[in-house]
C-alpha cells in the first residue's frame, strides 16, 4: 500500500481488511512497503501463490475445461506461504496495536532488530497527514461493523483531503508522478496535522 509516499491513505477497504492483519497491516500502511506473492499468501492477501504461472497454466486450463472444482484446481498448484522472519517479530514488536506515529517511532529506536532504524528512515520519508490519518483509519475500522462502514469513511477521508489545494496528496503526486523528482515538501511535521478534520462527513455525501 504505498499511498503514504503520495500523502493519500490506503483505500479501497484497506480500512476493512488491515487491521485484521495485526501488526502487518499497520506496518504496510505506514511504510508503504509492499510484499511479495508468497508474503501475501501468508498474510492470507492471496488464496493461491504459483511462482511459474506459465508453467502450470495449460494444466490448470485443461483441468477446468473438464469440469474440475476451479477450487480444488488451484489447491493443486498452490505453492503456499513463506515462512516468518526476523522482520515479523520486529513488526509484531513495533507495529502491533500501535496506532500514534511516536508510539511506533520510540519501538523503533529501541529495538535491537536490525532493520529498525532502517524502517525508521522509510518512514520519516513519508507524508506525516498520510500516517497519522492512516493510523486513525486502521484504529477506526478494527472496530466498525460492516465493509459499508469503512467505504463510507474512506469516502469522507478523501473527499476532505481533496479539498485542499496545497495539501500533501498534490504535492505528493507531483513529486512522484508529474516532475518525478521525488523530494516532496510536506506541509506537515509529525505531530502538527489535525487529523480529526479528515474525518470529518464531506459536503458530498457517499452513496452505496
Amino acid at each position: 500500500m504505498p499511498e503514504s509516499g503520495i500523502g493519500l491513505f490506503p483505500d479501497v477497504g484497506g480500512s476493512g481488511w488491515m487491521p485484521g492483519l495485526g501488526g502487518w497491516g499497520v506496518y504496510l500502511g505506514v511504510t508503504g512497503e509492499r510484499v511479495g506473492g508468497r508474503t501475501a499468501r501468508r498474510l492470507g492477501l492471496s488464496t493461491c501463490h504459483v511462482g511459474d504461472w506459465e508453467g502450470v497454466e495449460p494444466a490448470v486450463v485443461e483441468r477446468l475445461d473438464k469440469g474440475e472444482d476451479a477450487e480444488d484446481v488451484l489447491a493443486s498448484v498452490d505453492e503456499g506461504g513463506d515462512e516468518p522472519t526476523a522482520l515479523d517479530d520486529l513488526i509484531e514488536e513495533c507495529f502491533a496495536d500501535k496506532f500514534e506515529i511516536f508510539e511506533i517511532l520510540e519501538a523503533l529506536d529501541k529495538s535491537e532488530h536490525e532493520d529498525a532504524k532502517r524502517i525508521k528512515s522509510i518512514i520519516e520519508t513519508k507524508s506525516p497527514t498520510s500516517v497519522e490519518v492512516t493510523l486513525e483509519q486502521l484504529r477506526r475500522g478494527k472496530d466498525m461493523p460492516s465493509l459499508a462502514d469503512c467505504l463510507k469513511m474512506e469516502f469522507d477521508i478523501s473527499q476532505n483531503m481533496m479539498r485542499e489545494p496545497n495539501g500533501d496528496f498534490y504535492e505528493g503526486i507531483r513529486a512522484v508522478l508529474v516532475d518525478k523528482d521525488g523530494a516532496p515538501k510536506w506541509d506537515k511535521a509529525f505531530g502538527e496535522v489535525d487529523v480529526a478534520k479528515y474525518f470529518k462527513e464531506a459536503e458530498k455525501k457517499w452513496e452505496p
